[in-house]
This record gives structure tokens, sequence and C-alpha cells, in this order.
């Protein structure tokens, strides 16, 4: 079939490389009781490079895909690869599946290439991984409301957050950051601290998470494998960058009637704000201070003296003015270790 002859082709040119990749295809299962229990039937298909855990394919369908679906969404992806594997994208001295479809599927490739294809488990970190990562999405239902329907949001803020979120994407900031380097953010006005984590260091989710109590943020890193069962009293803000299938369906439509800058076919910017209380979309002022806090950390990482005392575990305080709809704000910023618990886990 021509899926398979594509496939093949494009196969063919990828460098040798000495590492195995691992392909799965899971049933995406409604993990909170917080979502909607209307969410239609997805199937996640993966598939990443053993050594590195870098992710050269995700997506996700509204129903068990056949074969030549996988294989055209693997063609597309080694074509046109994510960032974070654009520049590890070698040939898989073998092919590893844990599911005997995937195994016909990738027959063709064992054929023309020679490279060998076993059924098997995942080993376990890797098994981890796909756990953290399917937990990860199943926290994004397409059936969530667009920003715009959210009162107070308009096209010009939509644009202007897509534009400062794409900036941050492409700055990488995860590979100066440590997930310990937690970075306090003071907005005046109204005078709130906020405490920041960038994520990305481990090549599973990009983007940041927002505390408002530093408590909070340690509760959430204790119990990271599983934070919605330990959901802090104020929750979180959250900004990742997502595959266009997890994005809202609103979303997508916006973005593309304003012609948003988007970092990345599989890096759309998805806002969220979690809490005991439910999982929505952020409001009109949730969003500004998302938007405040990337741009401050943009022109930060535009200095290379400070990038590189980053990279050192070195930080001082920094103050930056930024004008945002005709208001002035008064910005503090340091970076420092993620705080001890100090008070009674719930």
């Amino acid at each position: 079939m021509q899926e398979i002859k594509r496939f093949v082709k494009i196969f063919k040119k990828l460098p040798q490389g000495d590492s195995a990749w691992f392909l799965t295809l899971r049933q995406l299962e409604n993990q909170s009781e917080l979502l909607p229990e209307s969410i239609e039937e997805r199937w996640v298909f993966i598939c990443l490079d053993q050594k590195t855990q870098a992710i050269i394919s995700l997506e996700v369908f509204h129903h068990q895909p056949n074969c030549h679906e996988l294989l055209e969404f693997l063609t597309q992806a080694i074509e046109n690869p994510i960032a974070e594997a654009k520049s590890n994208l070698y040939s898989p001295i073998q092919l590893q599946t844990d599911h005997p479809f995937l195994s016909n599927c990738l027959s063709s490739i064992h054929e023309e290439r020679q490279i060998p294809v076993f059924i098997q488990e995942a080993v376990s970190n890797i098994e981890d991984f796909i756990k953290h990562l399917l937990a990860t999405l199943s926290l994004s239902p397409p059936e969530l409301p667009g920003l715009l329907s959210i009162s107070g949001i308009t096209s010009q803020s939509l644009i202007e957050l897509c534009e400062t979120t794409s900036k941050f994407y492409q700055k990488k900031p995860w590979d100066i950051l440590a997930v310990e380097q937690i970075a306090h953010i003071k907005i005046d006005p109204p005078g709130t601290t906020y405490y920041v984590q960038v994520m990305g260091e481990a090549n599973l989710e990009y983007g940041l998470l927002i505390f408002q109590d530093k408590n909070d943020l340690s509760l959430f890193y204790q119990f990271s494998h599983d934070p919605l069962a330990h959901l802090p009293k104020y929750g979180w803000y959250s900004l990742t960058y997502t595959p266009k299938d997890m994005i809202p369906e609103q979303d997508m439509r916006d973005f593309e009637d304003h012609k948003c800058e988007i970092a990345s076919p599989n890096a759309y910017p998805f806002p969220m704000v979690y809490s005991t209380e439910s999982m929505r979309r952020p409001d009109k002022n949730e969003c500004r201070i998302m938007g405040l806090i990337i741009q401050v950390l943009n022109d930060l990482l535009e200095d290379q003296n400070t990038i590189q005392n980053l990279a050192q575990f070195s930080s001082k305080k920094s103050q930056i003015n930024i004008e945002q709809d005709g208001q002035h704000f008064q910005i503090e910023i340091f970076f420092d270790s993620i705080p001890p618990l100090t008070k009674n886990v719930p």
C-alpha cells in the first residue's frame, strides 16, 4: 500500500543510530471525577527512543486506529519531527512493541531495512514514563470551552498569549533550568508572589506550573506521581505545550481564525487551572498573570550572563518593568530550590 511504501522510503533516509524505539497503542481513560463523564473514546499511539526517552511520535485518535493510519502518522513524525527529537532522530537498531497488532504493521521495516521487530513488555522506566504521559493526557479533554468563551478574554489577548508562549518555547528554558530551580515572581500590582516551576527537563511534558503558596508547590512535588490525589488548597495554574489533538476544538478554530503564532505542530499552548473544586480554563486575570510570568521569563532569558548563572544554579534578584494593556507592572524575580513541606499533608 502507498502508506507502507512511503514509510519505508522515509525510514531509509535516516542515519543509523544505536538505540531502540519502543511503540505502543493505549486506550486513554478518564482518570478524574472532575472531568466530564461524556468524554469519547480516545486511543494514544506513542513512539519513543528508549535511550533518550525523546518522543518521536504521539498521536491521539478518537477511534481505534488501523495499521495504515499509524504508519502515516509515524511517517509524518519522522518527516517533521518535534523540536525535542529533531537533533537525535536516527534509524533504530531495533523496534520493540508490546502490541502484536503493531508488530504486524512494522513487518515491512524488517523486510526492507532488516531492522528486527520484537514483541515485549516495556522496561520499567519506559513503562513509568508512558503511564505518566497517559495520566497527563487524560487531563486534557477536548470538550473544554475555548479561551475566547471566557468573559473578558479578547482575540487580541489570545494572539498576544500565543506570541509570548511561542517565544518561550523557542528559548527551550527546560534546557537551562532544572525542575528544582523555582522562580519566585512578585507581580505588583497586586503585590502577589507566584512560585513557578518550568517543566521539560525530563522530555516528558513542556511548559510551566504556577503556584500561589510555597507549601502547595512542595506538596505537588512530593506527590508528583499522582498530583490529583493531593490537590493543594489553592491549586495551580498550568501552561503546557500540547499536541493539537488534545486542544479544545474551539481553541483550535480560534487559533486558525486569528492566525495565532504556534511554536510547533506538537506544541499548542494549553492554559488550565486545577483546584479542589474543578479543572477549568483560566479567567481573564489568570490569563494575564500567566502572560506576565512568561513574558518576564522571556526577558530574563535574553541575557547570556543570566543564562550562564542559572545553568550554574546561581541567581540574583532582578527587577523588570512591563507594560500590558496600558497598565504598568513592576516585577521582581529570583530563583531558589523547592521549599520544604512545612504543613501536614491532608
